[in-house]
């Protein structure tokens, strides 16, 4: 039976493995855009801040 269950977990760890993989892809690619909007958009806030000051 362990084998078996070898067998049939052989391709689903791989599955994931893939998954995760394009996952991290996909986050190292969008981070940084957000990271820049987030900081845009800080400094918009305190641009109304000082305004509203």
């Amino acid at each position: 039976e362990l084998e078996e269950m070898a067998k049939e977990l052989g391709p689903l760890h791989d599955q994931l493995d893939f998954k995760v993989a394009r996952l991290g892809r996909g986050l190292d690619d969008s981070i940084p855009d957000l990271l820049l909007r987030a900081e845009d958009h800080a400094g918009q806030l305190n641009d109304s801040a000082a305004i509203l000051d």
